[in-house]
């Protein structure tokens, strides 16, 4: 038993150290994006639930609040809650310019130089992040963002960046959702993880609609998890140590 024990700290000390708090030990992220454009027709504030997607109402985050820095109710969007209901669903926009919450219902709206940020509850191993931007035309419905990874809510892993392209304002007017979907190529996308952030920047015209975040992985046995932030805080520990001045 003291052998299994042993060989079990080992790997998992080892794992620790290859990961890097959160970073995938092998292959690489990938990110695949699926844009869904509703057709011409509908009418006003008829509803509309996009075609190539859906969301999962059983995810990680599944009705999560998430930590906000910034604006999550422009033009009057349903706000954070929204981000991890299970939907999608929009309708088309009132004509003239702005919106209202009957327009905006689907999504929250997530601004420039802001942080949205999840925690899981614990320690998981993540398989796959997906998030859904998107308004009721295309005025608003994209943003930039990096996605990072924090076992401890204070240290964060970069995994990827999704650049959104050039911007499309006025050339769709009917609801638009895109699905940015983030997996690695050969194993998992992240160990060890229990915070999850979306730093966000160059929202169009400063301020883009967020429909949903799903987070897909499995939790960190208790055993394990312990000892991983275990050596994690040791690790810390020494680091500070060897940092420190020495006394006169």
């Amino acid at each position: 038993m003291r052998i299994q024990w042993l060989n079990f700290r080992i790997a998992a000390a080892s794992a620790m150290i290859a990961l890097g708090a959160g970073l995938p030990a092998h292959g690489a992220v990938t990110t695949s994006v699926v844009k869904d454009v509703a057709p011409a027709g509908g009418a006003t504030h008829d509803p509309y639930s996009p075609v190539l997607f859906n969301a999962s109402s059983s995810d990680l985050a599944e009705g999560l609040i998430a930590g906000y820095d910034g604006d999550s109710t422009f033009e009057s969007s349903a706000g954070i809650t929204a981000w991890t209901d299970g939907a999608l669903a929009t309708v088309y926009p009132q004509g003239g310019s702005g919106g209202d919450d009957i327009d905006h219902a689907a999504y929250g709206s997530v601004t420039n130089d802001t942080n949205a940020t999840f925690d899981l509850g614990g320690l998981h191993d993540l398989d796959q992040v997906d998030v859904y931007a998107g308004w009721n035309d295309s005025g608003r419905d994209l943003f930039s963002f990096d996605l990072l990874v924090s076992a401890n809510g204070s240290d964060y892993s970069l995994l990827t960046s999704f650049l959104k392209g050039q911007d499309d304002t006025g050339a769709i007017t009917t609801p638009v959702t895109s699905q940015i979907s983030i997996t690695n190529n050969s194993g998992a996308l992240a160990s060890a993880v229990r915070y999850v952030r979306l730093s966000i920047y160059d929202a169009d015209n400063n301020a883009a609609g967020l429909a949903e975040v799903d987070v897909f992985g499995s939790a960190v046995p208790e055993p394990a998890a312990a000892l991983l932030l275990a050596l994690s805080g040791a690790t810390l520990s020494r680091g500070r140590r060897r940092q420190a001045a020495p006394r006169a």
